[in-house]
Parts: structure tokens; C-alpha cells; sequence
């Protein structure tokens, strides 16, 4: 995932033409010296409020009519430990490491609310019975010693168990840790995203939210909606835009729009806007496209790719040929190629 872009850049992730009509846009940005990872902004296209900035390191939702940051992540795909851990990484969180009562409630209320157990990152591999968060590194819970050097929520004294081929930690709804094999694809990845705090900041409430794809854990605030243009005096830095959903100077990456439209009227309204539709180039730009169209209204989404100049060779808009044949065809050297099982198809030019 790119951490800094040295320009704006805008793609316009426009639905495909079986998704009905919603008044919805989804922005995924990145504030300039923000240490986190690109952020996902939900907002309607309706007249928005009298404005109010939204406070620091939170952004404004218009549909929901408030300010928000974002805690927990999870989605509805199974995956094993390492391969939830890279999906995190790639939103730019991680798997999450829970240290107290208040943030395993918080986390609970998430994977309650999908209805599937979760991974946490919590790991013993490399050291059975020492139990250590696998991105940061720290032990909290180390077997049999009556003194434990952090938070822990196993379900029983029976765990963790004691079987060198359990060695990854998952919750269950109920918010009790148990234990099994990494490789195990009967959990969905829990990602803790840009609130380290297990708190809300004050004035903030924690909830749940619900989309196609799965949940968000989020701290929320009750604001009137940002200005449309930069407080007299403000210079965004170079390189940023005013993003008037957050109130802010920022970089844009994607938005999505939920019209309908086929591929040809879509790229034209990108078009319009002077930017283009969405060219991916990496497992990590594809990860935070996942998590975009969670909020949208279908489940597809018109991205830059076609092979209607040639049948058979497909190019995105930038011109770059990424994939050459059907579906025994071959991604091109250096490319990122994704395609659903038997795609692309034998139905003609397109």
C-alpha cells in the first residue's frame, strides 16, 4: 500500500450496472503526516448542514450525521492467521492486540455483530506456552505462571491448551479467547485500525455498523457537516486537496459511486471529473478496495480494465496490457492480476 503519493490522485471506482441507486459516495484518504494507513469515509451526496469541523484524527460520515474513527474492522471471508495478519497489514492496521477488559468488549460487539469467530493476533509460536502480540512483539500471557505480564480473556483454565499445534488465538462471539492451529480458514481477521486507545477520546461513542461485506467498530461524535471550501487563510500542502466530507486538506485516493452505469458511461463521468477508473496494481491496493466496497451498495464495482481495442488482451485505462487471453491466459510480467475462477469469459468484445 502506498503510505505517501507525491501528487493527488483520484480514482473513481464507479458500480456496476446491477447495483441499484443510492445518493452514496465512499472516499478512501489520507491525511497529510498521518501515520496510519489510508482511511475509508462514507458520505451521501444530499445538502449538508450548517459546517463544523470535525475534531482531529476523525472524519465527518454526512449519511450518518456525524464524526467518527474508525477501531475494528472484520469482514466475512475465512482466512488462515498469517493471511488475516497481511489483510490487516494491508488496511494498514493489524491483527488486533487487545489489553484490557473495555477494548475486548469493544472487539466482542464486532465479531458478535458479524456472527463468526475472529482472529486476534495473538501468537505462541516459536516459544509454546509464551503468548506474544505478533506485530508488536509483547508477551501477555505466558502458561502456568500465576503472575501474567498483560491482559488476557481465555475462555478456561484448560487455555491456551498445551499442543504445539495450537499456536494462534481466535475469539468467539461471546469475547473468550480459545486456541487452535494457524492454518486453520475458520475465522474471519479482526483488524484494529486507527484508535489505539481503548477508549473513545472524550465526547466520542463507541458502536457497531454493519455493511455488505462486514462490520466496523467505530467511536462517533454528533457534528454539523465541514465547510465546502478551506477557511479564509488555509493553504493545503502541496500535493493535497480540501476534502470537504472531512473538512480537511488531504490526500484522495478512490471514491466510489454508487449509480448504476455501464463500464463506457462510467469512465466518462470519471472522466469528467478529470480523473479516471480504477487502475490496481498490487494485493494491497486490491485489500483496501475490499474494504471500500463493504459500504457500497453491490458487491461489484466497474474498474479500469477492458480488451474491447483487442479480444483477448486486456489493458487498464493507463494503457498498460495486464492480462493476455481467456481464463488459461497469463498476467503479464511485473502486472497484478485478481480474476474471479473462469474469468476473463468467452462472452465477445468487452
Amino acid at each position: 500500500m502506498k503510505r505517501f503519493i507525491p501528487f493527488l490522485l483520484l480514482f473513481l471506482l464507479c458500480s456496476s450496472a446491477n447495483a441499484s441507486f443510492k445518493k452514496l459516495r465512499v472516499l478512501i484518504y489520507k491525511e497529510p503526516g498521518y501515520s496510519g494507513g489510508w482511511q475509508t469515509h462514507e458520505v451521501s451526496s444530499q445538502e449538508p448542514p450548517p459546517p463544523m469541523h470535525c475534531p482531529e484524527g476523525s472524519l465527518y460520515n454526512m449519511s450518518a450525521g456525524r464524526c467518527e474513527m474508525y477501531k475494528f474492522l472484520t469482514v466475512f471471508a475465512l482466512s488462515t492467521f498469517d493471511d488475516g495478519r497481511a489483510f490487516c497489514r494491508n488496511l494498514g492496521g493489524i491483527l488486533a492486540e487487545i489489553d484490557n477488559s473495555t477494548e475486548n468488549t469493544q472487539a466482542k460487539d464486532v465479531a458478535s455483530r458479524l456472527g463468526y469467530s475472529v482472529w486476534i493476533g495473538g501468537t505462541d509460536q516459536g516459544s509454546e506456552g509464551t503468548w506474544r502480540w505478533v506485530e508488536s512483539g509483547r508477551v501477555f500471557y505466558i502458561k502456568g505462571q500465576s503472575s501474567q505480564p498483560g491482559y488476557s480473556n481465555w475462555a478456561s483454565s484448560s487455555y491456551p491448551r498445551t499442543n504445539t499445534s495450537y499456536n494462534c488465538a481466535y475469539m468467539y462471539t461471546t469475547g473468550y479467547w480459545y486456541d487452535n492451529s494457524c492454518t486453520s480458514t475458520n475465522y474471519r481477521p479482526l483488524c484494529e485500525l486507527y484508535v489505539s486507545d481503548a477508549l473513545c477520546p472524550e465526547g466520542f461513542t463507541y458502536t457497531t455498523v454493519k455493511g455488505q461485506r462486514g462490520v466496523v467498530g467505530l467511536c462517533y461524535m454528533s457534528k454539523e457537516a465541514p465547510p465546502d471550501s478551506p477557511p479564509p487563510g488555509t493553504v493545503c500542502p502541496e500535493g493535497t486537496t480540501w476534502i470537504r466530507d472531512i473538512g480537511r486538506c488531504g490526500y484522495l485516493k478512490y471514491e466510489l459511486v454508487t449509480t448504476s452505469r455501464t463500464w463506457s458511461s462510467a469512465r466518462t463521468d470519471c472522466q469528467s471529473r478529470g480523473y479516471d477508473l480504477a487502475v490496481i496494481h498490487s494485493q494491497a491496493e486490491d485489500s483496501v478496495l475490499l474494504a471500500l466496497s463493504m459500504y457500497g451498495a453491490s458487491e461489484e464495482s466497474w474498474v479500469g480494465g477492458t480488451d474491447a481495442e483487442t479480444e483477448g488482451t486486456w489493458k487498464w485505462v493507463t494503457g498498460e496490457v495486464f492480462w493476455i487471453g481467456r481464463s488459461s491466459g497469463q498476467c503479464q510480467p511485473g502486472m497484478y492480476c485478481a480474476w474471479y475462477p473462469n474469468r476473463p469469459d468467452e462472452w465477445g468484445p468487452g
